[in-house]
C-alpha cells in the first residue's frame, strides 16, 4: 500500500495494474456461472416478472417508466433486465456475466479516477483491489436482483469522471454532463441521492477548491476572495443535483410506501438505536467478513449501554477525524463519505423487515477503503524500508477476501443453499424459513414445505408472507379451514393484501360459504378493482349460483 507518484511511475505500471484489476476480478467470480435464480426478489425482477420475461419492448418500456413494481422506480434497471433476457434468453447465466462485468467496469472506474484526482497509482489500486474482493459485496453481484447496485455504481462513479473534466474546465455543456450521468445513475436506484454531498467532500479534498479564488468560474463577476463566500457558491453549484435527489426522493417514498415499517411497529427510538448499532455492525463486518447473510433479522431489541458505546465510538472518530482534517484531510473525506452514503439505507426511514444489507455497502465502503489505503499510505511513506513487509501484507489481506468472495459467492447457488446459511449464521430468522420453504414446496411439495411456514410463524407471528404461505400450504392440502385462519391473520397484519383476500375467497368457497366468498372477492375488488383473478373467480361463483349449482 505504497504512496507513489504518478511521473515517477513507469509507463506500464497503470496498465498492467488495470488488466490484473480486471483478470483477477473476472477469476474470483467465474462460480457466478452456475448460480441460478433464487426465490427471494428475482420472480419480481425477471424469473416470473411477466414484463421483463418477454425481454425489451415498447409496451416494457413504457411500464418501465412508470412502475413501482418491488416497491422501487428504477426504470434504467428494469430496461438492462429486460435487455439481457432479449441477448440472452429466460436464463440466468446472461444476468449474472453481465452483473459481473458491472463489476470490473466499476472497479477500472475507481482505480481510474482516485489515480486521476490524487496522483496516487498504489493507494488507489489497493482501494480499487478492496473494492473488487471484498466478500460483503457478493450479495450486489452475485444476486440478480441487485443489478441496481452494479449498475447505479457504474453511473455514479461515471459522474465522478465527468466532475473532474468539469472541475479541471468548467462550462456548462460539461456541467450538464455532469446532471446527466447522475440521472442515469438515480433511475438505476435512488441510493445515490447522496452524490451531490460527495462532490462537496471531494471540492474539500483532493480538490481543494475551498482554497482557490478562482474556483467559481460559472459565477461570472462574483468576488470570492474569502473561504465562506467560496464555500457559498460550490453549495450553489451543487443546487441543481440537490434538485434532482430531491425529486428522487419524493418518488421513493410514494412507491415504497407500502413496504415502509409502520411508525407503531418500528418506533423512532428503536430505529435511532439500529441506526447507530448498524454502522458499527457494518464496520465490524467489513474487518471479518465472515458470517454473511442475504437477510439479517430486526433485533429484539439492544441494550442502551451498546447503543451508548457505539455512538461514543461514532462521534469519537468523527471528532479525531476532523481535528487532523488540515493533514489529513483524506480521512474525514472518507470516514464522511461511508458514514453519509449510508444515510438514506441506515433504517431511519425503514423499508422492508431487515436490520442491516451487506448489498446497501457498496459504494459507502469506497470510502471507508479511502480512509485504510491512505492511512497507511501516509504512514509507509516516510519510511522506505516498509515498502515491502507492507505490500506483502496487503497481498496477503487481498488473497485472504479473494478467498472469502469466493466461498461467499457459492452459498447463491440456489434458494435453499442461500437460505440455509443465512439460517445457520443469523438467529430466529424467519425470512430464511419462508424461503426454504417456498423453495420445498416447489420441488418436494406443500406436505414438506409446511414445517418451514410454521417454524417462520413461530418466530414472528405477525410476519404477512409466513401467514399467506402457510395459508396457500394448507390449502393445498385440503385443509381450507386451516387455510383461512391463516388468511385472515395475514389481512388483519396487511388489510390491502389483495392476493390474501382472494385466496380466502376461494378456500371459502370450497368450504361452501358462498355467501362469504362473495363478499370476500367483492372486497378484493374494492380494493384493487384492476385484480382479475378475484374478477373471474367471482364471475364463477356467480355462474354456478345461476346454475343453482
Amino acid at each position: 500500500m505504497l504512496s507513489t507518484d504518478d511521473n515517477r511511475s513507469p509507463s506500464w505500471r497503470q496498465p498492467a495494474l488495470i488488466c490484473s484489476l480486471v483478470l483477477l476480478t473476472a477469476w474470483i467470480y467465474t462460480p457466478v456461472i452456475h448460480l441460478g435464480f433464487i426465490h427471494y426478489d428475482d420472480t419480481e425482477y425477471v424469473w416470473r416478472n411477466a414484463v421483463v420475461s418477454k425481454g425489451l419492448s415498447w409496451d416494457g418500456f413504457r411500464w418501465a417508466l412508470v412502475s413501482g413494481h418491488a416497491s422501487n422506480w428504477h426504470p434504467l434497471t428494469w430496461l438492462s433486465l429486460m435487455l439481457d433476457v432479449s441477448l440472452f434468453g429466460p436464463h440466468p447465466l446472461g444476468h449474472h456475466v453481465i452483473n459481473v462485468l458491472f463489476h470490473i467496469l466499476n472497479t477500472v472506474l475507481l482505480f481510474h479516477i482516485w489515480t486521476k484526482m490524487t496522483d496516487e497509482v498504489w493507494p488507489s489500486a489497493v482501494l480499487a483491489a478492496l473494492f473488487a474482493w471484498h466478500p460483503m459485496h457478493v450479495e450486489s453481484v452475485a444476486w440478480i436482483s441487485e443489478r441496481k447496485d452494479v449498475l447505479s455504481a457504474f453511473f455514479f462513479l461515471m459522474t465522478l469522471v465527468a466532475y473532474r473534466r468539469f472541475v479541471l474546465r468548467q462550462s456548462m455543456g460539461r456541467y450538464l454532463l455532469v446532471m446527466g450521468w447522475f440521472c442515469m445513475g438515480l433511475l438505476s436506484k435512488p441510493m445515490v441521492v447522496t452524490l451531490p454531498c460527495v462532490l462537496l467532500l471531494l471540492d474539500f479534498w483532493p480538490y481543494r477548491r475551498w482554497q482557490n479564488p478562482d474556483a467559481i468560474a460559472l459565477m461570472n463577476g462574483v468576488e470570492t476572495r474569502s473561504q465562506f463566500h467560496r464555500w457559498g457558491y460550490l453549495f450553489v453549484e451543487k443546487l441543481p443535483l440537490l434538485a434532482l435527489s430531491a425529486i428522487s426522493c419524493v418518488m421513493t417514498l410514494v412507491v415504497q410506501r407500502k413496504a415502509m415499517g409502520s411508525l407503531a411497529a418500528l418506533p423512532l427510538p428503536d430505529r435511532l438505536a439500529n441506526t447507530v448499532i448498524a454502522y458499527l455492525r457494518y464496520i465490524g463486518k467489513l474487518f471479518f467478513p465472515t458470517d454473511l447473510a442475504v437477510f439479517y433479522p430486526w433485533p429484539e431489541g439492544w441494550d442502551s449501554w451498546q447503543v451508548a458505546l457505539c455512538a461514543s465510538f461514532l462521534i469519537g472518530v468523527s471528532a479525531y477525524f476532523w481535528r487532523e482534517r488540515k493533514t489529513h484531510p483524506e480521512r474525514i473525506v472518507g470516514w464522511s463519505w461511508f458514514l453519509g452514503t449510508l444515510v438514506p439505507v441506515i433504517g431511519l426511514v425503514q423499508v422492508g423487515g431487515q436490520s442491516m444489507a451487506d448489498r446497501y455497502t457498496y459504494i459507502p465502503t469506497i470510502g471507508f477503503f479511502l480512509v485504510i489505503c491512505w492511512s497507511v499510505a501516509s504512514w509507509v511513506k516516510p519510511r522506505p524500508r516498509l515498502y515491502r513487509p507492507v505490500a506483502w501484507a496487503s497481498a496477503v489481506v487481498l488473497g485472504v477476501l479473494g478467498g472469502l468472495t469466493v466461498v461467499q459467492i457459492g452459498y447463491w447457488q440456489n434458494t435453499m443453499t442461500l437460505f440455509r446459511h443465512a439460517e445457520q449464521v443469523t438467529q430466529a430468522n424467519h425470512v430464511a424459513q419462508i424461503n426454504m420453504g417456498v423453495y420445498v414446496a416447489e420441488n418436494e411439495g406443500p406436505q414438506a414445505a409446511l414445517p418451514y411456514f410454521l417454524r417462520a410463524i413461530a418466530i414472528k407471528p405477525d410476519d404477512v408472507e409466513a401467514q399467506f404461505n402457510a395459508g396457500l400450504a394448507f390449502r393445498q392440502l385440503g385443509r381450507y379451514a386451516e387455510a383461512a385462519v391463516h388468511y385472515r391473520k395475514a389481512l388483519e397484519r396487511n388489510p390491502g393484501y389483495v392476493e390474501a383476500w382472494n385466496n380466502l375467497g376461494v378456500v371459502l368457497d370450497l368450504m361452501g360459504d358462498r355467501q362469504q366468498a362473495r363478499a370476500t372477492f367483492e372486497t378484493t375488488l374494492k380494493i384493487d378493482p384492476d385484480y382479475e383473478p378475484a374478477r373471474i373467480n367471482l364471475r364463477k361463483l356467480e355462474t354456478r349460483e345461476g346454475q343453482g349449482g
